[in-house]
């Protein structure tokens, strides 16, 4: 596939059209220069121009090459701290540009490197897509970049792993990453819970276990009522496939009995009549 390079039309005066580019903070824009005024022109909506001298130039939208230069580091944001991806990319010129990735998803976890070819002006892909493709050598699956002006989306298509491995797609940021569970001890447990948490385990199990069970774990919380009546609620933290041997169950009751299970086969509680060493009984509500 081509690519239309940097172009304008130019009418009249003779006016210096700068190449197209990509940043962290600003959109991709076109900028024409004189002594005095600095006037920038924006591909999104500009079609025509007056510089200061006063004369008019028409710009051609459809000429000017919106290919982004991405080059550096990539983030995945908005995710889970242990489903996190790195991307580093470089030698990004109008054609494309070299990537090295390093992908997690829980306890699984992928590398890949190639050199993305654009098929658009804001979106690449790798392995290279063929027109006339031999069905022998395909590739499975493909790895899609599309640039906007906040950051990078990633997307696949079939399969670009051999076997289960992590997940590539996400959105990418330069800059420091925001995890989803950073906010989970704080939306999921109440100041009252976590110090009755804190006194019910030892320092080492709230710190080490508890509370890191927390942070690499996904949370689901459901409403039960227990087999003597009372109601609550129910939390459970574990991993997909339970690759990291970490997770707990826990039941609340809405007059803060708590009944803490983890995997690992830690009990405790601040109930004081009760004698098991398992969750009671209990039935979603």
């Amino acid at each position: 596939m081509k690519y239309n390079k940097l172009s304008a039309v130019l009418l009249t005066a003779a006016v210096v059209l700068a190449g197209c580019g990509y940043n962290d903070t600003e959109a991709t824009t076109s900028t024409y220069m004189s002594e005095t005024e600095e006037t920038t022109v924006t591909v999104e909506d500009i079609n025509k121009h007056t510089d200061p001298s006063g004369t008019e130039t028409t710009v051609a939208v459809e000429d000017i090459d919106t290919h982004t230069y991405p080059n550096g580091t990539w983030n995945k944001t908005e995710c889970h701290s242990c489903c996190n991806a790195t991307v580093e990319i470089t030698n990004a010129d109008d054609e494309g540009f070299d990537f090295s990735g390093q992908f997690c998803t829980f306890a699984k976890y992928g590398e890949m490197e190639g050199r993305a070819v654009y098929i658009s002006d804001t979106t690449a892909v790798w392995p290279p897509l063929d027109d006339d493709p031999d069905p022998v050598s395909t590739p499975s699956g493909y790895i899609y970049f599309e640039f906007d002006d906040q950051g990078l989306h990633i997307t696949t298509e079939g399969n670009i792993d051999v076997g289960p491995g992590p997940n590539h797609s996400g959105y990418f940021i330069q800059g420091d990453p925001h995890y989803i569970n950073d906010e989970y001890i704080a939306e999921t447990f109440s100041e009252d819970e976590l110090s009755v948490m804190s006194e019910i385990l030892t320092q080492e199990q709230y710190e080490d276990e508890f509370t890191v069970d927390i942070n690499r774990t996904q949370m689901i919380t459901s409403d039960i009522e227990l087999e003597d009546g009372r109601t609550g609620r129910l939390i459970q933290g574990f991993v997909p496939g339970d690759a990291l041997a970490a997770g707990f169950d826990m039941l609340i009751t809405d007059d803060g009995i708590i009944y803490y299970l983890n995997i690992t086969g830690t009990f405790a509680t601040n109930d004081g009549s009760y004698e098991g060493t398992e969750l009671p009984g209990y039935s979603n509500i």
